[in-house]
């Protein structure tokens, strides 16, 4: 493994647990969702994040089901099939720096 020179450019990929429902991740201030999907049997947001961040920037999320009812206020992101025959649909409203 090549070693690394750590600076403003560096980053690396985290992995958040997203719950039914929705909630708020705080993420390191300029971090990018890349994906969203299942690993063992949880539903899992994986984020590129910036080494260096020295803030945090509020991530919004509403987890639900075919057929469910909200108002969440954000933009559709993605649908994942769950092994288990489950279906969620993914919501996020965009990050708001803190």
């Amino acid at each position: 493994m090549e070693i690394v020179e750590i600076n403003a450019k560096t980053r690396r990929v985290l992995k958040y647990e997203l719950a039914y429902g929705g909630g708020e991740l705080a993420l390191p201030t300029g971090s990018i969702v890349v994906h969203v999907g299942e690993q063992g049997g949880k539903l899992y947001l994986w984020a590129d994040t910036p080494l260096l961040a020295t803030g945090t920037s509020k991530l919004d999320f509403l987890v639900v089901g075919t057929g469910d009812i909200h108002e969440f206020n954000g933009s559709h992101y993605k649908t994942v099939q769950m092994q288990s025959g489950l279906v969620w649909h993914i919501y996020l409203k965009a990050l708001e720096d803190k």
